[in-house]
């Protein structure tokens, strides 16, 4: 499979390309050269990270299974693969040992089961023994959410891990951030189309727990030298809309944007919200935890409806919207969804949404954000406090 680099196959094209005997080829044809991604069938799940750039050239890939993909290698005469091959190898001669050392010792924590603390592990092993079913589903939202809040939040982090495990991590990390400041160094030293994609790739998946990227640092370099330099290339608008998007958090503004319905008309958020207590559902048909998630509000919004509270839906889906319209009708949402076909309004990465399916994000009257991915009796006690009932 070749696509768009970190673009969500599910709902961005993409071209299947035939192996045979161990080799494909294939010619891309593009407005402006860009970075795509090479995934193998029964890699799909893992998402490895195969990038390359195109443009004038030729490219010569060599990829291996994931026992030896340290021999991955591209052999091309365009300059952007020319620099991404350079930066590997410099990666490869400082950290590998160290890194390769370090994920032998967390293996040996996950064959024994002592990555996580124990109160996570208990839910783990809860978990394990449940059969399919509604008390399944609700466990796995719990350790789910319990998951998202230890890569957002370090007390959370600390609490959802072992304390063997967050040691490995710490100098796991250490290792990631002096690779990450060897990165800023090569892209600041050779501007190219390879430093605006890593640019755009570090803001896009950059956490706030880790510590393993300097992302205000990844900001300085586009701004001083890619901004300008790349003014009409589509990864620049995509960054600057990014760096937006880091500001969708707690005690910030919740950004105005626009949203489509069904029928191809338009409303910006701003106008929805009118000064209104209101939740952003971004869902989609194909997402089984955002759907339940949806339907856990229904009896919230039926209570506090006639009072403002709204509900602004939005689905995220690909080419039409006919299994939008088989879930609402399903699930019995009572209100209207507006859907972002192919992510032509960007509402995912305005919203720092990622390539997931969903994401619920409280806002007051207002238009500061309350919280984003709150368990839905957080937002009924919100609710009662702002309503007074």
């Amino acid at each position: 499979m070749i696509v768009e680099a970190n673009m969500d196959f599910r709902i961005h094209p993409f071209v299947n390309v035939p192996v045979v005997d161990g080799k494909f080829s294939y010619i891309i044809h593009d407005t402006v050269p860009r970075a795509y991604q090479v995934i193998f069938d029964d890699e799909r799940a893992s998402w490895q990270n195969r990038y390359f750039f195109t443009g004038d050239g030729n490219i010569e890939l060599f990829y291996h299974n994931n026992e030896i993909a340290d021999d991955d290698l591209i052999l091309s005469d365009i300059s952007d693969n020319i620099l991404a091959e350079k930066f590997s190898e410099i990666e490869k001669a400082e950290i590998k040992l160290e890194r390769d050392s370090l994920y032998a010792l967390i293996d040996s924590l996950y064959e024994n089961n002592a990555v996580h603390s124990p109160d996570i592990q208990a839910l783990y092993d809860k978990l394990n023994n449940l059969p399919q079913g509604h008390e399944r589903d609700s466990l796995k939202d719990v350790v789910g959410r319990r998951f998202m809040e230890s890569r957002q939040n370090s007390d959370a982090h600390s609490k959802f891990y072992s304390k063997e495990y967050l040691e490995y991590e710490k100098e796991l990390n250490e290792l990631f951030y002096k690779v990450d400041t060897m990165k800023r160094n090569f892209i600041s030293e050779y501007p190219s189309l390879y430093g605006l994609f890593s640019i755009k790739d570090a803001i896009m998946y950059a956490t706030d727990a880790n510590g393993r990227m300097d992302i205000p640092a990844y900001e300085d370099i586009f701004e001083n030298i890619y901004k300008n330099k790349f003014p009409d290339h589509p990864y620049t608008e995509e960054i600057s809309g990014l760096i937006e998007a880091r500001n969708v958090k707690a005690g910030n503004r919740y950004p105005d944007f626009k949203v489509t319905r069904e029928d191809g008309s338009t409303e910006r958020i701003s106008s929805l919200i009118k000064g209104n207590v209101a939740v952003i559902d971004l869902w989609a048909s194909w997402c089984g935890p955002c759907r339940r998630h949806s339907i856990e509000l229904i009896p919230v919004y039926e209570k506090y409806k006639d009072k403002g509270f709204k509900v602004i839906a939005v689905a995220r889906e690909s080419d039409n919207c006919i299994a939008m319209k088989k879930a609402m009708k399903k699930d019995g949402y009572p209100w209207e969804s507006f859907v972002d076909l192919n992510d032509r309004d960007n509402v995912w990465r305005i919203n720092r949404a990622g390539n997931g399916g969903g994401k619920i994000i409280l806002v007051n009257s207002d238009g500061l954000i309350v919280g984003t991915d709150m368990p839905v009796d957080e937002i009924k006690k919100f609710l009662e406090k702002s309503y007074g009932e």
